[in-house]
C-alpha cells in the first residue's frame, strides 16, 4: 500500500513538473518573440536617418555599426535577386543562405513583420528594410537570450519539487502509522493468537480495539472462535477421559473372560486327556472285582491300569511345564542339547527315513539355563518336526546363529506346514492337528514355557505345504554378566 502510495506521489510530481517546464518554455518562446519584433522595429529606426536615408552609405560601415551593438550575437543580411537570394553581409562566414533558411528569408520579403523563430536557446528575428544603396533587404540577426527568465522558472521549479517530495514523504508517513495502527498491529495480534491456539493455548484473547471496523469485527470474531475451542477441548479432553475408563474396564473384563475360557478350555483338555485312560483303567477295575478272571488275565489287567496310571502321570507332568520352574542357571552347550535331544528321536527318524543337517557350531559360547528344560523344549520341537515330514523324503535342518547379544536357533523343516488359522492356535494347550490319541496338543505349548522361563521367545513361521521353522530366542550373557536366575529371569523377559 505504501508502495502504491509513493508511486502515485511520483507520478503526480512528474506530471506537475512536467506541466510547469511546458509552461515555462511557452512563456519563454513568446517573451523571446515579444523580444525579437521589438528589438527589429527598434533596430529598423536604429539604422535608418530621419530624412528616410538609409545611414551609413556602404556596407562596411554598416557592418562596424552591426558589430557594436550590444544586442545582436551575429547576421546574415541577404538581397533578392533574379538568380536568388545573395548575401550582403555576415559575420557569420555564411556566403549563402542555408537551405532551411530560404522560406524564412522569402516569407519575409513578402511582409513587413517581423517573423521570429530558432527557440529560447537560440532567439532570431527576420525582417525586411531598406539597406545602404537604397537597396531592399532581409535581415536575420541572432539575438541575445534572456537567461533571467529561464533561471527564474528553474528556481521555482525546484521549489515545487522539494515540496511535492517533503508532502510526498510525510503522506507516505502519516499513511504507514496509520496502516500500523488500523490494519498490521491488529493483524499481528491475530497471528500470534493462532499460533497460542495452535499450542492449545485458549485462555488469553486478543485484545479488540474500541472502534467498529471490519479489523475489529474480525477479532472478536476469533475471539468468541477461541472460547468455543476452549469449551470443545475440555468437552473432548472429558470424553477421552470417560473413554479410557470404559476401555480400561473393558479390558479387564475381556481379560478375566478369556482367564476363564482359557481354564475351561485347559479343564476340558485336561478332562479329554486323563478320561481316556481313565475309563479303561475303570473297566479293569470292575473285571477284577469280579473274581472271575485267571491269574495270567488279571496280570494283564493290572498291567492296563498300571500302565493308564503312568500316562495320567506323565499327562500331569506336562502340565506342570507351565508354571515357572525354579532352576539353578549353569552354562549350557547349545550343539550338546541338539545332539542329545536328535539321539532320542533317532530311531523314529530312522524308520520315516528323516535326513538331519546339524549346523550348531559346537565351540560356541554357551547360554545359561537348564539343560534338560532345554533339552525337553527341543525334543518336543523336533519331534513335531518329525512327524510333520512325508515318510523318505523328510530334511530337517538345525543352524544357530549369535546376535546383539543373544542366541538364536532355528529348527527348520519341509512338512506339510500350518495354515494361518492352525499356525495362529498351535500353542494353545491340547491343540493338535494329529489324529486322535497320536498327540496331546501339548508339545509346543510346553516348549514354548520352557524358553519362557529362561527369559527367551519362541517364533513359528509356517505356510501350508512348504514346511515350518521354530526359532528359539535366547539371552546369551557374556563375560561377567549375570545369568538369569530361575523364574525371576523369567519374569524379567
Amino acid at each position: 500500500m505504501i508502495g502504491g502510495v509513493t508511486g502515485v506521489m511520483i507520478l503526480v510530481w512528474a506530471l506537475v513538473t512536467a506541466n510547469l517546464m511546458i509552461d515555462s518554455y511557452a512563456r519563454q518562446a513568446a517573451h523571446l518573440e515579444d523580444e525579437a519584433i521589438r528589438l527589429g522595429r527598434l533596430f529598423e529606426a536604429w539604422i535608418s536617418e530621419p530624412g528616410g536615408e538609409t545611414s551609413p552609405k556602404t556596407w562596411p560601415a554598416f557592418n562596424v555599426r552591426l558589430a557594436n551593438s550590444g544586442l545582436i550575437d551575429g547576421w546574415l543580411i541577404a538581397a533578392l535577386e533574379s538568380e536568388g537570394l545573395a548575401v550582403r553581409s555576415s559575420n557569420t562566414g555564411e556566403s549563402a543562405v542555408p537551405p532551411e533558411e530560404t522560406a524564412l528569408f522569402r516569407r519575409a520579403f513578402a511582409t513587413e513583420q517581423v517573423i521570429s523563430s530558432g527557440g529560447p536557446e537560440r532567439p532570431r528575428a527576420y525582417f525586411r528594410f531598406v539597406g545602404p544603396g537604397r537597396e531592399t533587404v532581409v535581415a536575420r540577426l541572432d539575438l541575445k537570450p534572456d537567461l533571467k527568465i529561464s533561471s527564474t522558472i528553474m528556481g521555482t521549479l525546484w521549489t515545487s519539487v522539494a515540496i511535492l517530495v517533503l508532502g510526498a514523504l510525510t503522506l507516505v508517513l502519516l499513511t504507514y502509522m496509520l496502516i500500523n495502527r488500523m490494519v498490521i498491529a491488529p493483524l499481528t495480534s491475530i497471528v500470534e493468537g493462532s499460533r497460542r491456539v495452535s499450542e492449545g493455548d485458549y485462555s488469553r484473547p486478543i485484545p479488540a480495539p474500541a472502534r467498529e471496523d471490519e479489523v475489529a469485527t474480525m477479532i472478536r470474531a476469533f475471539n468468541s472462535m477461541m472460547e468455543k475451542l476452549e469449551a470443545y477441548h475440555e468437552t473432548l479432553k472429558s470424553d477421552i477421559q470417560k473413554a479410557r475408563e470404559r476401555i480400561t474396564d473393558t479390558e479387564r473384563k475381556l481379560f478375566h473372560a478369556q482367564r476363564l475360557s482359557t481354564t475351561g478350555t485347559l479343564a476340558a483338555g485336561i478332562a479329554h486327556e486323563i478320561n481316556n485312560p481313565l475309563g479303561g483303567m475303570m473297566n479293569a477295575a470292575e473285571v477284577l472285582k469280579s473274581g472271575k478272571l485267571g491269574a495270567e488275565k488279571q496280570a494283564q489287567y493290572l498291567e492296563l491300569i498300571s500302565d493308564g496310571l503312568a500316562r495320567v502321570k506323565a499327562i500331569v507332568q506336562k502340565i506342570l511345564h507351565f508354571r515357572p520352574q525354579a532352576f539353578q542357571p549353569v552354562p549350557v552347550s547349545l550343539r550338546e542339547i541338539v545332539d542329545r535331544a536328535v539321539a532320542f528321536l533317532d530311531h523314529k527318524a530312522s524308520r520315516r527315513g528323516v535326513q538331519y543337517a546339524i549346523e550348531v557350531e559346537a565351540a560356541a559360547a554357551p547360554v545359561v539355563g537348564d539343560p534338560l528344560e532345554l533339552q525337553q523344549a527341543i525334543l518336543n520341537i523336533l519331534m513335531n518336526a518329525v512327524d510333520a515330514v512325508e515318510t523318505g523324503q523328510g530334511k530337517i535342518r538345525i543352524s544357530d546363529r549369535r546376535e546383539g547379544g543373544r542366541a538364536h536357533i532355528s529348527i527348520q523343516d519341509n512338512g506339510m506346514g500350518m495354515t494361518p488359522e492352525e499356525l495362529e492356535r498351535c500353542l494353545d494347550p491340547f491343540y493338535t492337528t494329529k489324529e486322535a490319541g497320536e498327540g496331546s496338543g501339548l508339545g509346543l505349548p510346553v516348549a514354548a514355557s520352557i524358553v519362557e522361563n529362561h527369559g527367551g521367545r519362541l517364533q513359528i513361521k509356517s505356510e501350508k505345504g512348504r514346511g515350518t521353522t521354530v526359532t528359539i530366542d535366547l539371552p546369551a550373557p557374556r563375560g561377567n554378566e549375570a545369568p538369569p536366575s530361575g523364574p525371576a529371569g523369567a519374569a524379567n523377559s
